[in-house]
């Protein structure tokens, strides 16, 4: 069995609903037509009516009250050099990347908790690692982090969602997927309260960088993405993309809508504030107890290695 897809409608959807499913096939058929086409009587041929025809100066024909009339000339054609027509991208591109500009510019305030480490999980769900820099910049990790990514290959496919066909379910709807690493931007701790915006498109930020960027000419100019816009299909047997063979994990990826790409460059797709992690410190200040997405988050601080003499 296999299933064969156009991509255009895949890649315009809405980025609040990025779980990678398989949609009908949509296919555009175009007909074409021969034939001759009559507009009008034709006018008889001055030599088939015996007729005579006489120009002097500007060419001129008489009509049917014996007015004479100029005769139109052919206007040169005009030569083409079969290059397709330059469009300046410059202000879509910055459009396009405002948002992921935006985010990356939210400064951390972590207070005391800068410089620290904590380590926890998910309850009834990954572990989770919290690393705070003296600089406030920060990472969550859940559970081990993947290997880095390969540009033509899947990068944190959900194994218990995955995918009959492609072998590689998407879990960027439901994050945060196990591998993932995650920079965090615009956390706060204030009054012991620890809350952290998590970005679910942002595991992926690393992969979207090293893939190629498309321009999918229709119905906008302008607009980029992973995918060359090629019809595809899957199948048991392997995926293609344009009829060449493709990793079916990086197919599945491509289409998932988690980066955003201008003219020269992808990068992870961020969409609002994010998801909230948000969690309280004990007095102590080395645990951390909160929530993500309804379930219950535990953070503990981790032994601070001591100086070498």
């Amino acid at each position: 069995m296999s299933i064969t897809y156009t991509t255009h409608t895949l890649l315009r959807r809405a980025l609040g609903n990025l779980r990678w499913l398989p949609t009908s096939a949509v296919a555009l058929t175009v007909f074409a037509c021969a034939g001759n086409v009559e507009v009008g009587e034709a006018k008889p041929d001055a030599e088939a009516t015996g007729e005579d025809h006489q120009a002097s100066g500007d060419d001129k024909e008489s009509n049917d009250d014996g007015i004479d009339e100029p005769v139109p000339t052919a206007e040169e054609p005009t030569e083409t050099s079969g290059e397709p027509e330059e469009v300046d991208c410059s202000e879509a591109d910055a459009q396009a990347r405002a948002p992921y500009e935006a985010w990356q510019e939210l400064d951390n305030d972590f207070g005391g908790l800068a410089g620290k480490t904590f380590k926890g999980y998910i309850e009834a769900g990954p572990d989770l690692l919290l690393t705070i820099e003296a600089d406030h910049t920060a990472t969550l990790v859940v559970g081990e982090a993947a290997p880095a990514p390969v540009k033509d290959q899947g990068y944190l496919c959900d194994e218990s969602f995955e995918d009959e066909f492609t072998g590689c379910e998407i879990a960027a709807s439901h994050p945060p997927v196990t591998g993932g690493s995650y920079p965090l931007h615009g956390a706060t701790l204030e009054d012991g309260r620890l809350k952290a915006p998590i970005q679910q498109q942002a595991a992926w930020d690393a992969w979207c960088a090293l893939q190629d960027s498309y321009e999918q000419v229709q119905p906008d100019r302008c607009f980029f993405t992973t995918s060359n816009g090629a019809g595809f299909s899957v199948s048991p047997l392997g995926c293609k993309l344009d009829e060449e063979p493709v990793d079916c994990g990086w197919l599945a990826l491509s289409m998932s809508g988690v980066c955003s790409c201008t003219s020269t460059e992808c990068f992870a797709a961020i969409a609002g504030e994010g998801e909230l992690l948000d969690a309280r410190l004990n007095d102590t200040q080395d645990q951390l107890v909160g929530s993500f997405r309804g379930a219950t988050v535990y953070l503990f601080l981790e032994a601070e290695e001591e100086e070498e003499n």
